[in-house]
């Protein structure tokens, strides 16, 4: 990705350099140094996209709804659900809270948690 005045420049080396896009990355690299190397397949997606579509920059997800982030809502119920029963699994806890069980564990690794099943592998002995 690259800001709209990057892109503006890129665009303006390209046509000095005739839309070749081997030369305008050679030339884009050299006449800004302190700025992120763009390939030349960046320059030729570059240029068919402001030809097709006008605009510099992609139009991903643009007309996709944005979900509102669910973290902060049921971070307190998750939080309460590992309290009461720490043996439950994410997946457990994802399917009776509603989300993902990535999502759980994204909370619990924030909120310092970190979940485990306990395995007892030996035992104590009367003689120990």
């Amino acid at each position: 990705m690259f800001s709209n005045e990057e892109g503006f420049d890129m665009l303006m080396v390209l046509s000095e350099c005739r839309r070749n896009n081997r030369v305008a990355e050679r030339l884009y690299a050299k006449r800004y140094p302190q700025r992120v190397p763009q390939s030349r397949e960046v320059f030729r997606r570059l240029a068919r996209r402001v030809q097709t579509t006008g605009q510099l920059q992609p139009q991903h997800n643009r007309n996709q709804q944005i979900r509102p982030p669910v973290k902060d809502e049921i971070a307190p119920d998750i939080l309460a659900a590992v309290v009461v029963n720490p043996h439950d699994s994410t997946r457990r806890i994802s399917g009776d809270c509603g989300v993902s069980h990535m999502t759980i564990w994204k909370i619990l690794n924030t909120s310092g948690y970190h979940p485990y099943h306990i395995n007892l592998h030996q035992e104590l002995g009367e003689e120990d």
